[in-house]
């Protein structure tokens, strides 16, 4: 009886050692089957044992020269910042070519409507005059002093709208500044009209046909477009002359010393009294 038993026990020891080899033998095939995975994170690149610095060198595709100079990237509306400068520097951009010259049309537009307003007077008196009359040589003068009168209230009219315009738009342009320059341009309006009557009237001592043919053909396509754009167009040049002026100055103001007084507490108790500023 004892012999099946012990002839058991060995049969059953000899299979316990033959998994075991052929775990043994089949574990390293299996690892050497599989492929290792790429790694996530590129290694680091080797250093040349021959560069003084230790740095990368041209080969490596991660690295570059050391002396190489960093490149310098743009900011959103295309313009270079330097390396030296956190904030870049803001220069004339389309953005701001495109406020100035909504603020142009916006100065040309109220300008125009407080030129008709200035101009109402004269115009009514105008009128007026035509019709309770023949308009005959009786009335002339007060048909002219009419004329005067719509002119220069088109002028200044139009040199306050231009400032009002410019400064609803965000200008700092100058008042003054800007009714002289819708003076200069209303004199400008003036001497053209009087130049091309002048020429009709040499024109009609030749021939009278040809005089009122040169004073109809003058009048709507010259004097008349001087008188009315000569405030008009002298006045915006000289607003936003002034306009540039004064933001010029603001600039200049901003980038000089300034400095605040400062009080504060030392640690022993005492009053520590100084200036803080900008230089």
């Amino acid at each position: 009886m004892k012999l099946p038993v012990a002839g058991c026990y060995i049969l059953g020891m000899s299979r316990i050692w033959l998994v075991l080899v052929l775990v043994c033998a089949l574990a390293p095939l299996q690892g050497s089957a599989q492929s290792s995975p790429p790694p996530l994170v590129p290694s680091a690149p080797e250093e040349d044992p021959y560069d003084p610095k230790g740095g990368p060198t041209s080969s490596d595709p991660y690295g570059g020269y050391d002396d190489e100079p960093a490149p310098r990237r743009s900011s959103a509306d295309g313009e270079e910042k330097p390396k030296e400068e956190i904030i870049p520097h803001k220069g004339t951009s389309s953005r701001g070519s495109r406020a100035n010259n909504g603020r142009v049309i916006g100065e040309a537009v109220v300008g125009g409507l407080f030129g008709v307003a200035g101009a109402v007077p004269g115009l009514l008196m105008m009128s007026e005059l035509c019709l309770t009359s023949d308009c005959d040589d009786s009335v002339n003068s007060q048909f002219f002093t009419g004329m005067a009168l719509a002119f220069t209230g088109w002028t200044l009219g139009s040199g306050l709208g231009i400032v009002v315009g410019g400064s609803l738009a965000g200008g700092e342009g100058d008042f003054l500044a800007t009714l002289g320059g819708s003076a200069l341009g209303a004199l400008v309006g003036v001497g053209g009209s009087l130049a091309t009557l002048g020429l009709s009237l040499a024109l009609h001592s030749v021939s009278e046909g040809l005089g009122i043919l040169a004073l109809v053909i003058t009048v709507p396509l010259v004097s008349l477009p001087l008188l009315v754009l000569g405030p008009l167009v002298g006045g915006i040049r000289f607003y936003e002359s002034s306009h540039e002026s004064a933001v010029a100055q603001q600039q200049g103001a901003s980038a000089s010393v300034r400095m605040v007084p400062v009080i504060s507490v030392s640690p022993s108790g005492g009053l520590v009294a100084g200036l803080m500023g900008r230089f």
